[in-house]
């Protein structure tokens, strides 16, 4: 068992979040997604199936470092590829519903 709290990024500064899908030989898979565990951006690391072996929840204090994580991070050498996705409103969160922003 485990007791954690469920924190909007937005309020400790990573307003920007991106799912990031990665596509990696085989072989180089464990090491890309152990870089990518250790980065304190990442909030969330798995091995898939399919078209790409590892996906990734980041979270980023702007676009711009999530350029730069995307295009400049030293795991990238061992990518093929990173398909990225902006996540525009979460509606669930470590099993519980998020608070929607109001309009």
């Amino acid at each position: 068992m485990r007791i954690r709290a469920v924190i909007e990024p937005a309020l400790l500064g990573l307003p920007v979040e991106a799912l990031l899908r990665v596509r990696t030989a085989p072989a180089r898979a464990e090491a890309v997604a152990a870089a990518l565990a250790d980065n304190v951006h990442v909030r969330y690391a798995s091995f898939v199936t399919g078209e790409h072996q590892i996906l990734v929840l980041a979270a980023l204090p702007s676009e711009s470092a999530l350029y730069d994580f995307v295009t400049r991070a030293p795991w990238l050498r061992a990518v093929a590829s990173v398909d990225t996705s902006l996540v525009l409103s979460s509606l669930k969160r470590g099993g519980m519903l998020a608070r929607r922003p109001r309009d």
